[in-house]
């Protein structure tokens, strides 16, 4: 195995909670930034020191990370909404967090360590977490929600969707913080912000037409909002 970054979708049973798992073999960075993202991360630390589990909540805001060179760093994606399953938390208390995890959560590391070197590691996730991941209920509410935000982009209002799913705004609003740790006006805005900067690396739209798309009032709009979330104008993100 080399030193690339790899992902891959967990089992079928775990797709409605679990977005995707990762691994970054042999570390070769010296530092890692997180965007603004909406989604929260279990990430195991592994290799020359003891092994550290971190819940990295989700962030309205950059973070820079140290990382350790030669470590394996291996990541279970958690959808919007879906840590409970895993850690006995409210996500909006992970908000712009990242607390050490391992006595809060029941992983085999040393089986997960042999499994990195086996190249099994994914397979052998899948079975620690079946137990506690698998999940076939209906979507609730704030999943609809979530959903319906996430397939416009995050161009749509927020009184809608609270309306869509049955909800005053002042309950949607309150019991969305609770649910995925940000407000829904800001994973809304963290959304469309994220597929802009999609849309920006694929370089095939100018940013006047990825402004329009995305229904920002102009190119300015996307202008300031990359450099809310980034410190960054878009053309100095994708050149970052």
């Amino acid at each position: 195995m080399d030193n690339t970054l790899i992902s891959t979708l967990p089992a079928a049973s775990l797709q409605s909670v679990i977005a995707y798992y990762w691994l970054g073999y042999q570390n070769t960075d010296s530092h890692y930034t997180i965007w603004p993202d909406s989604s929260v991360d279990i990430v195991l630390e592994l290799g020359h020191a003891p092994p550290q589990i971190t819940a990295f909540g989700t962030t309205n805001r950059k973070t820079e990370l140290s990382l350790t060179l030669g470590n394996h760093y291996l990541g279970i994606r958690f959808k919007p909404g879906k840590i409970h399953y895993l850690l006995d938390l409210p996500a909006h208390e992970l908000t712009n967090q990242q607390p050490a995890i391992q006595d809060l959560v029941e992983l085999d590391l040393a089986l997960i360590a042999e499994a990195i070197e086996n190249q099994t590691v994914f397979q052998t996730l899948n079975q620690c977490l079946a137990k506690s991941c698998s999940h076939h209920s209906a979507l609730n509410a704030l999943d609809a929600a979530i959903v319906k935000i996430e397939t416009c982009f995050g161009a749509c209002s927020i009184n809608t969707v609270a309306a869509e799913v049955n909800k005053s705004l002042r309950q949607f609003e309150r019991q969305f913080q609770q649910y995925v740790g940000l407000s829904a006006k800001q994973f809304a805005a963290i959304t469309r912000f994220r597929r802009a900067a999609q849309l920006i690396q694929q370089g095939r739209l100018s940013l006047a037409e990825i402004a329009a798309e995305l229904h920002y009032s102009d190119q300015s709009h996307l202008h300031h909002e990359f450099k809310r979330f980034t410190g960054l104008t878009p053309t100095q993100f994708h050149l970052n």
